[in-house]
């Protein structure tokens, strides 16, 4: 077992954990002090959307049949849904982590992998926790409002530490890829 991908991953969500105390409420001003850059994002990922993202989203449409659209959404969904599992427990929710626990297992095994997603037939309900909510529920202010390149919106509490953190619970942080 190679170590190095782990300390990284710890290391990094340790220094996220910890860098968290920066997000903060906004000022009494209710301006956005961080409007200039938040603008000259948005025009970026309006032009790189318009030119690339769009184009390639219509042709996966056109090419792509809605059945293995819905399993490959599911696949992808199913894979980081580990993430979802652990901040429900983080937050307190006991039922709902049991509850994803069970969802995850049934998907994974009687689903193939996630394809598909008997669960939701079986009454396990869905859930999107990431650890910019559990930071919330902890009582961490959201913090500025943060357009950021290619993701979109978000908050300075969000984008640091819930994007952070939450990749170090994704699977696709350890594959290697020769």
């Amino acid at each position: 077992m190679r170590l190095r991908p782990i300390f990284v991953a710890l290391t990094l969500g340790i220094t996220l954990l910890l860098s968290s105390g920066c997000a903060h409420n906004p000022p009494s001003n209710p301006s956005d002090p961080l409007e200039p850059i938040n603008r000259a994002v948005f025009t970026f990922n309006n032009v790189v959307d318009n030119y690339t993202l769009k184009p390639v989203a219509r042709a996966y449409d056109y090419v792509i049949p809605d059945v293995v659209q819905t399993g490959i959404g599911n696949f992808f969904s199913n894979l980081f849904y580990p993430k979802t599992i652990i901040n429900n427990f983080l937050q307190g929710k006991p039922g709902e982590g049991a509850s994803d626990v069970w969802r995850f297992l049934i998907n994974t095994t009687l689903g193939i992998g996630g394809i598909f997603d008997p669960a939701t037939q079986l009454g396990f309900k869905k859930h999107n926790e990431d650890f910019g909510q559990t930071l919330g529920s902890w009582g961490v202010g959201e913090g500025w409002y943060l357009m950021l390149p290619l993701l979109g919106p978000s908050t300075v509490r969000d984008s640091f530490s819930g994007y952070g953190v939450d990749w170090v619970y994704n699977p696709l942080t350890y594959a290697e890829i020769e």
